[in-house]
C-alpha cells in the first residue's frame, strides 16, 4: 500500500487521477468526437498504442465493461426464468445461448470503443507518463491494488445481478394487473335517444 501511495502523490500519479477525473465527466461527447476524428488524420504512434493496450490489459478496463453488459444479461435471465414455466425456461436458455454468441462476437467492438475513450482521456499525458504508468500498473504493487479494486468490482456486479433479478421479480409479481379496474375502464355506452 505504502508504494501505491507513492505512486499516487507523485507528480505523474496525480496528471493520471485528474485526466481519468475529467475523462469520466458528463457533457464531453462532441470533444470526444472531435478529438478522435483528429486520429483518423493523424495516426499515434505505434508505441503510444501500446502503452494504451497495456494500461488498458493492467486496468482490466475492457474486460470489466463486457463485464457489466455480461451481469445485466445475467439479472434479466434470473428474472425471467423466476417467472417462467420449464417450457419457456428452455426458450430462456436458447436465447442465452445466442446472447453468449453475440457477446463473443461484440467483444472487439467494445474493446476498441474502451481503447478509443483511453486515447481520449490520455490524451494531454505524454509517452513518457503513459509508460511511467504502465510500470506501476504492471509492478507487483499496482497489480495487487487494481487486481483488489476489480474482485470488488466483480462482486458488486454479481450482487447487482442478483438485486436486478429480485426487484424485477418483485415488481412484476406485485404489480401485475389481475383485471381491469372500474377506474380505467371506459364508460359503459349509452342508447340514442329515440324519436318520437
Amino acid at each position: 500500500m505504502a508504494r501505491v501511495l507513492t505512486w499516487y502523490r507523485s507528480a505523474t500519479g496525480r496528471k493520471i487521477v485528474r485526466l481519468e477525473q475529467s475523462g469520466a465527466e458528463p457533457g464531453q461527447g462532441a470533444a470526444r468526437r472531435n478529438y478522435l476524428a483528429t486520429l483518423e488524420n493523424k495516426q499515434p504512434s505505434e508505441k503510444r498504442l501500446v502503452l494504451i493496450f497495456r494500461i488498458d490489459e493492467s486496468l482490466r478496463a475492457s474486460e470489466d465493461a463486457f463485464a457489466t453488459i455480461k451481469a445485466v444479461a445475467t439479472g434479466w435471465n434470473r428474472a425471467v426464468e423466476d417467472l417462467q414455466g420449464e417450457r419457456d425456461r428452455t426458450e430462456v436458455g436458447q436465447l442465452e445461448t445466442a446472447l453468449t454468441i453475440y457477446r463473443a462476437q461484440a467483444r472487439d467492438e467494445l474493446s476498441e470503443d474502451v481503447l478509443r475513450e483511453m486515447m481520449y482521456t490520455y490524451r494531454e499525458a505524454t509517452d513518457a507518463e503513459l509508460g511511467a504508468y504502465a510500470e506501476f500498473l504492471d509492478s507487483d504493487a499496482g497489480q495487487w491494488f487494481f487486481g483488489t479494486v476489480d474482485k470488488g468490482f466483480r462482486a458488486f456486479l454479481d450482487k447487482a445481478a442478483d438485486r436486478m433479478a429480485q426487484d424485477y421479480v418483485n415488481n412484476v409479481i406485485t404489480k401485475k394487473p389481475t383485471g381491469p379496474s372500474s377506474a380505467s375502464a371506459p364508460p359503459a355506452p349509452t342508447a340514442p335517444p329515440t324519436k318520437k
